[in-house]
């Protein structure tokens, strides 16, 4: 797992994976949560300005048919945090064999943690991805505060980018 906060490098280095799979033709599959609507298709993007095409999905356990369907080794997914589902799945395809890449947000705009996450954290080999702090400039900035009057959903969901987010460092960052 590849997690931090927003604008840490997460899906940079999703996609760099991608591209190592591509060079070495291991059949994969690169899945994003339909509810991920920032891009306006389905890509996944990173705010560095790369991106490619991916397939989306409203449920982990789609994903799971999906990687079945088409035999791949390695299953990539973006904004894993949003899968509800993702502990799951993740039996299904660890069960499968299925080698899995993910990159996920390390807490909510809250400073909370996502509840698919936590359940599967100890499961996982997990990169920790830093940030800088929009505020103060620290180069370990862990926390995405959310900056926008936007209201998020019941479930902490607020998609978005630098218009409602900031990557903050523990000094900075204060909870709403």
């Amino acid at each position: 797992m590849i997690w931090g906060p927003m604008f840490s490098g997460k899906s940079t280095e999703l996609l760099a994976i991608r591209s190592r799979l591509r060079h070495a033709e291991v059949p994969f599959l690169l899945a994003k949560p339909a509810i991920d609507t920032r891009s306006g298709s389905p890509l996944v993007s990173s705010h560095d300005g790369a991106d490619a095409e991916a397939e989306e999905f409203d449920a982990a356990q789609s994903m799971v048919a999906r990687v079945a369907e088409r035999g791949v080794a390695v299953l990539l997914v973006d904004e894993a945090q949003f899968f509800a589902d993702l502990p799951e799945a993740l039996d299904a395809l660890f069960t499968m064999g299925v080698h899995v890449f993910m990159a996920a947000l390390n807490s909510t705009f809250r400073g909370e943690p996502w509840p698919a996450i936590a359940a599967v954290l100890h499961t996982c080999n997990v990169q920790q991805t830093w940030a800088v702090c929009k505020r103060c400039k620290n180069h370990r900035a862990i926390y995405s505060q959310k900056v926008s009057e936007c209201e998020a959903d019941r479930d902490n969901i607020l998609i978005g980018s630098d218009a409602e987010y900031e990557a903050r460092c523990l000094r900075c960052f204060t909870r709403s």
